[in-house]
């Protein structure tokens, strides 16, 4: 009986830097671009995902955040994310533009499991910054 070497694995491009998605959100899309634009939360961080609208391409931008952290939760307005980091005692803001990320401690310093996220209505980054946070102790209302 002979035994042939198994052949290595063929790499699916991008898919297997980004393992596994938590959260996909639509960036919001001009009519005349010519791909639809997604932030991505995954195993390895924040990535940036465009689909060609004629032929349904994926390209994966250059731009990453918080890069080898599991970001399970995130939310994006404008060039402000607000991210989630699993199991961790801190959330983070991150401004596009400036590339400046914010960390804020968390309640009493204890980690979070953020198992939902929304802004609140009315959400401006100025004047009425609050955001509802749903994890395993419940669900909280902060002002970022």
């Amino acid at each position: 009986m002979k035994v042939q070497a198994e052949p290595a694995a063929v790499s699916n491009g991008f898919f297997n830097h980004l393992s596994m998605i938590y959260k996909m959100e639509m960036l919001p899309n001009n009519l005349d671009d010519p791909n639809y634009e997604f932030i991505l939360g995954t195993n390895s961080g924040i990535a940036f995902l465009k689909i060609n609208k004629q032929d349904l391409t994926l390209t994966l931008s250059k731009e990453k955040h918080l890069d080898a952290k599991v970001v399970n939760h995130l939310l994006i307005r404008g060039n402000k994310i607000i991210a989630f980091i699993h199991d961790e005692d801190k959330f983070h803001l991150i401004d596009r533009k400036s590339k400046e990320v914010t960390n804020i401690t968390w309640l009493q310093g204890k980690s979070i499991c953020c198992t939902g996220l929304q802004w609140a209505p009315d959400y401006d980054t100025n004047e009425m910054s609050i955001i509802y946070v749903r994890g395993t102790g419940g669900i909280h209302m902060v002002n970022t």
